[in-house]
């Protein structure tokens, strides 16, 4: 068949690592992502909004760990972002899904805002190509418009880092900041636990600008 095939991406369940239930560790990540994303934000980013968001007086909430996926979908394009604001619910797990609809390749980097158990989703490959006929028929593959069903079930993987981009351009790992070629996507998890309003830049076109609100959950 000669193609190989990308998994689509799905919202999944929180994952977390086992170290990360402790309080106490939980307690002392959450105070080094805060001062890392501070001096990130205050060394990179530009503007009067940016430095207020990199500012160390945030309040933080703790994650809840057993929190549904919380999934939004942000479109990147050559002339903004769609939306240009979102909301995230403070202390649950968000799947944050990029799409670039562009021409060229685009950045969601939010300035300033404190992550918690930030990964980057990994899909694994299929290669079509080097299996047989009867592999394919055991996945339920007798077609190439059966991949996208098939694959949509696979697992994908957490990462808690990002290489760099075709441009060059290398998201922290302490930071919420995805990136996509055109027609490809970007999938980002994690906990956002500060709460506030955060400006979101494109840093390859620092003109294209967004804003997110984290907003505290009532219980």
């Amino acid at each position: 068949m000669g193609y190989l095939v990308t998994v689509g991406r799905a919202a999944f369940p929180a994952i977390s690592w086992v170290m990360t239930r402790n309080t106490l560790l939980w307690a002392v990540v959450v105070a080094l992502s805060l001062l890392l994303a501070a001096c990130s934000a205050g060394s990179e980013a530009s503007g009067e909004n940016a430095d207020e968001a990199a500012d160390g007086g945030q309040t933080l909430v703790a994650p809840d760990l057993t929190s549904e996926t919380f999934v939004i979908n942000v479109a990147m394009t050559d002339s903004g972002f769609e939306p240009s604001t979102i909301f995230l619910p403070a202390g649950q797990y968000v799947q944050l899904v990029l799409r670039n609809r562009g021409e060229h390749e685009h950045h969601y980097r939010v300035a300033g805002l404190v992550p918690f158990d930030l990964g980057w989703v990994v899909d694994p490959e299929i290669d079509l190509e080097a299996m047989t006929d009867d592999e394919l028929e055991a996945l339920g593959i007798t077609d190439e418009a059966d991949t996208e069903h098939v694959t949509h079930h696979l697992s994908p993987t957490v990462v808690p880092f990002k290489g760099s981009s075709m441009s060059g351009i290398s998201p922290l790992p302490n930071e919420v900041h995805g990136y996509a070629q055109r027609g490809q996507r970007d999938v980002l998890v994690f906990y956002p636990v500060s709460i506030g309003e955060f400006v979101v830049e494109d840093v390859k076109y620092p003109e294209l600008t967004g804003r997110v609100v984290v907003f505290e959950v009532e219980e």
